[in-house]
């Protein structure tokens, strides 16, 4: 058996506000909470996907565009943080399966806008009462006041997430 320090594991935050004492066992069973969520939410995307017939990230473009109306390539990369080169491909793969349109960009000959298909439209009318149910049931707990807090706190935890992240690339961090 390892020899271990009488404070193993080593606390994972400073932070007094997560801390009982010295030990951040609450704090590390948060963490494991938000990862848990996290999966599952993932989950439940992956279902609405499975429901109309696309992958997961096809489906986040679809309603990603329903939402906006009309995007380009960059704006959907931005939106779902991910690469443009990605979108691009996953792109091209929904306006051969007629769900996407490519329109002339006014403003930018270079860009265009990426818009719903009357096939499209018909996949979101598919998923919404479905992804209305299972959106009342998970966040119906936050009706009201508490639905703006949520918002503000997930906003502000991916703030500090993309910090974090950008701090953890520097190089040399581990010495």
């Amino acid at each position: 058996m390892a020899d271990v320090p009488s404070s193993f594991p080593p606390p994972s935050t400073s932070l007094s506000s997560f801390l009982d004492g010295e030990s951040d066992t609450r704090f590390r069973k948060l963490i494991n909470d938000l990862l848990k969520m996290s999966s599952a939410m993932l989950a439940t995307r992956e279902r609405y996907a499975q429901l109309i017939g696309l992958t997961p990230p096809q489906y986040s473009i679809l309603m990603a565009v329903a939402d906006a109306g009309q995007t380009t390539v960059g704006q959907l990369a931005a939106e779902l943080d991910v690469s443009g080169p990605f979108i691009t491909a996953q792109v091209n793969h929904m306006v051969k399966a007629k769900l996407l349109e490519r329109a002339p960009h006014p403003a930018d000959k270079r860009s265009s806008l990426i818009v719903l298909t009357d096939k499209g439209v018909a996949l979101v009318l598919k998923v919404a009462p479905i992804r209305k149910l299972a959106n009342d049931m998970i966040f119906r707990p936050f009706e009201g006041r508490d639905a703006g807090q949520l918002g503000d706190t997930v906003n502000l935890l991916l703030q500090q997430m993309r910090a974090a992240l950008h701090k953890l690339d520097e190089p040399n961090l581990d010495n």
